[in-house]
């Protein structure tokens, strides 16, 4: 990819993340799944705003506001350097949202887009509706449902909306012979995911179902 070209991903972090080096480490050693963003990243040359480059690569403001909150400081180091990347893709609600609302304000032009899991609760969607924060983002790449919650309840344009299920490692996620295999189905967790879905398809299969509905 040519410098002219360059992208930035901006993902959710904490000052201890792994970095992506060591993902990759962990991935080869057949001890973790890859990482999507990491993969992503190899592929196009992109940088990776993480916890481990805030705390060796980014300018000194961005680095002591990223001492007291992550986002903050990812927000204010992307914005700080936006003309050095072609495209921008914030990798959470949490970090896209705000800093479409920063280049809203500044009306910064820059290529943003973002990975939304749970845009429609309501101290989130008060930036699309009535704040409209997506003028300034080009794509939202949204989890199950949430593409349709989000233009019928938030009046996104449905262009700027793309259905993006998550991904699975299927490397890592594999049978494994050696393990006796039970009729199972579990599913932990709240955001992306569609039961609805899951419970219509194993509906009439004779197979045990375990839901763990929450989130932190």
């Amino acid at each position: 990819m040519n410098s002219n070209e360059k992208v930035a991903l901006v993902v959710t972090s904490h000052q201890e993340t792994l970095s992506c080096a060591e993902h990759e480490r962990f991935a080869a050693a057949d001890e973790r799944p890859r990482k999507d963003y990491v993969v992503l990243s190899k592929l196009i040359d992109a940088d990776v705003i993480d916890g481990h480059y805030m705390k060796n690569r980014a300018s000194r403001v961005p680095q002591l506001l990223a001492q007291k909150s992550m986002v903050a400081g990812q927000v204010a180091e992307v914005w700080m350097h936006r003309k050095r990347y072609a495209h921008i893709l914030a990798w959470a609600d949490r970090i896209g949202i705000p800093m479409a609302a920063l280049f809203k304000v500044t009306r910064a032009k820059s290529d943003l887009m973002m990975v939304s899991t749970w845009a429609t609760r309501p101290k989130k969607a008060f930036f699309f509706k009535p704040l409209h924060v997506e003028t300034h983002v080009r794509k939202i790449f949204a989890r199950s449902r949430q593409a349709e919650l989000m233009e019928q309840r938030l009046s996104v344009a449905r262009n700027k909306l793309q259905i993006e299920p998550r991904g699975v490692d299927e490397k890592f996620w594999r049978p494994m012979p050696e393990v006796p295999v039970e009729n199972l189905i579990c599913s932990v967790g709240w955001e992306a995911r569609d039961y609805k879905t899951l419970i219509d398809a194993v509906r009439p299969l004779d197979v045990k179902v375990e839901l763990a509905v929450g989130a932190i």
